[in-house]
């Protein structure tokens, strides 16, 4: 094999591992594109339904959703629990729409956190599916899981029409 040869097909072969590490890192960027165009269709889902029903949760569709990604929760679950204990928030106290025990918060924000944290890692909650989680947050209305899943799915089934965030 001559001199020129070896030369052309290392040539070659670097231009095509540089060429399929570009690939590589261009296919990760796609990906967090897609992660990030999901989040803020669901943020604005979550908002629009809360802003057409006049419910005071409206404007924190990105905080339920981006908690619901470091849970690992669905990111209509916390809603629908807001909505069947509080209507989304019109009957809270101490901004607790959860219906969360006697629990004060100073925020929205600060309840969204910590009843997400508390369902993902307290050890009543740690490991189990939702439906079981919820057999532990509400014992007492045989109903109660059927209204989470059914609002649930409301939720996931709104069709957002136009953003909900005024640019």
């Amino acid at each position: 094999m001559s001199v020129v040869k070896i030369k052309v097909l290392f040539f070659l072969f670097v231009f095509l591992v540089f060429f399929s590490l570009n690939l590589y890192s261009m296919n990760i960027s796609v990906c967090n594109f897609k992660k990030i165009i999901d989040i803020s269709q669901k943020a604005n889902n979550l908002d629009n339904y809360f802003r057409k029903r006049h419910m005071p949760l409206a404007g924190h569709g990105m905080k339920f959703v981006l908690v619901a990604e470091k849970y690992n929760l669905s990111y209509s679950f916390l809603p629908s629990i807001s909505i069947i204990e509080s209507t989304g928030g019109k009957k809270s106290f101490y901004c607790n729409p959860f219906g969360f025990g006697r629990k004060r918060f100073t925020s929205y924000d600060e309840a969204i956190e910590y009843v997400a944290q508390t369902l993902s890692e307290h050890k009543y909650y740690k490991g189990k599916s939702l439906y079981q989680k919820l057999s532990v947050y509400n014992c007492c209305d045989k109903h109660y899981k059927q209204k989470i899943f059914e609002t649930m799915q409301k939720i996931e089934n709104e069709k957002t029409k136009e953003p909900a965030h005024e640019v």
